[in-house]
């Protein structure tokens, strides 16, 4: 700070200090909307629903964006839709995977906001990689069925 003027010398401190303030407020605000991803289960037909603590805008078009493997074995994910449940979408896969020992899903938010999973919020999805897949056969925690 090279300032010679006593006014602008207090205006750039007063600056600085309510930065100290805002900064944080702003950071604590975009932690309370952030998407949380909360269950990820293999459905009735062998596809698989990720289930997120807001409801889900439509995520159509995003299927490039996730990676799903079966006991090791990469499965093509031929689309995104919503389902009945509001908060849970569904990745359509090219072959069912209710036989699989082990199913993971990944995902990768694209820089495109046109490409991310979203809430109707607007607040998007983190990119997260190899969350397991639970069955609704195997006495898991079950979701809603509606819509799968």
């Amino acid at each position: 700070m090279f300032c010679t003027n006593s006014k602008a010398k207090l205006f750039i401190s007063l600056l600085m200090v309510l930065s100290l303030f805002v900064l944080p407020l702003q950071m604590a605000a975009a932690e309370e909307t952030a998407l949380q991803l909360n269950l990820v289960e293999i459905t009735n037909k062998g596809d698989v629903s990720l289930t997120f603590d807001k409801e889900m805008a439509d995520p159509s078009g995003t299927q490039g964006q996730f990676k799903v493997k079966a006991d090791d074995v990469e499965i093509p994910v031929t689309k995104v839709e919503k389902t009945n449940t509001p908060e849970k979408i569904k990745l359509v896969l090219e072959t069912k995977v209710s036989d699989a020992k082990l199913v993971v899903v990944s995902y990768v938010k694209s820089d495109d906001p046109a490409l991310q999973v979203k809430a109707v919020d607007g607040s998007a999805a983190e990119s997260f990689d190899e969350i397991e897949a639970i069955s609704k056969d195997d006495g898991s925690k079950k979701g809603d069925e509606q819509g799968e």
